[in-house]
């Protein structure tokens, strides 16, 4: 069974409960699911694994702490590695995706700095490959 990727946002408060908060979880949903190597209060944003991403978000759902949880398509230590990254993976992406019926939004978030509205639209307009439709 292949396995998923999704990118967690936490709140920034109650750090010291986020451990607590997801094992319960998971105990609860009996999901299997690889947690980060790092501790979960050292930064607002982690990338977990698991092989039932439909139950995974369900208990994603049930969690107080977690903002978003967004599956993860590709990471890069860089821009152009992202993309490269991207145009490697775009395949295997869901087609329901990209539909008509589907509708998106791609936002720019910083995370400890601002990132200035020219180069979030430039980040953004490097995208442009992607076969969005809706």
């Amino acid at each position: 069974m292949a396995s998923s990727c999704f990118l967690l946002w936490y709140a920034d408060h109650h750090t010291d409960f986020r451990l607590a908060e997801i094992k319960s979880l998971i105990s609860l949903y009996n999901v299997q699911v690889d947690l980060p190597c790092q501790s979960l209060e050292q930064s607002s944003f982690f990338v977990v694994k698991t092989t039932s991403p439909d139950r995974f978000l369900s208990l994603v759902r049930r969690s107080i702490l977690i903002r978003s949880a967004f599956e993860l398509w590709a990471s890069g230590n860089n821009d152009d590695e992202l993309i490269a990254n991207i145009k490697k993976h775009l395949p295997l992406v869901k087609r329901e995706y990209f539909s008509t019926s589907s509708t998106f939004k791609i936002r720019v978030t910083s995370f400890g700095r601002k990132t200035k509205a020219d180069r979030q639209k430039a980040m953004i307009e490097k995208l442009d490959f992607l076969p969005f439709e809706g």
